[in-house]
């Protein structure tokens, strides 16, 4: 739910961002180009990385690479195939966790905190 809202915020700059670079851009103004293209970019950054981390879940990762998921449910690497499995939160307002690999690093999947 948090997370949905934190999408909708991107979205919403995104679209405020492309309203006042198009007022910006029939008036001529080159301080609200600027603010409507940096509005615009923040808001599709946010929107966009909301959407890969609700994408890239466990089922998500299940299906992709099911000879890292063993018989028990127990997650290992899809690079090195270490079972070792870190959990860090990601903050920024995403209120997910990233879930990598101890030997590695690599990103395994994301998840919803809490």
């Amino acid at each position: 739910m948090k997370r949905n809202f934190t999408k909708y915020i991107g979205l919403a700059f995104f679209v405020a961002g492309v309203c006042i670079l198009i007022f910006a851009l029939s008036t001529g103004q080159i301080f609200f180009i600027l603010f409507g293209g940096i509005w615009t970019a923040v808001g599709f950054y946010k929107f966009s990385r909301i959407r890969k981390l609700q994408t890239k879940n466990f089922a998500w990762y299940k299906n992709k690479y099911p000879g890292a998921i063993s018989e028990q449910g127990k997650v290992s690497c899809y690079a090195c195939s270490n079972r070792s499995v870190r959990i860090r939160n990601l903050f920024q307002g995403t209120f997910t966790r990233e879930h990598l690999c101890g030997e590695c690093g690599a990103t395994l999947f994301y998840s919803e905190e809490g």
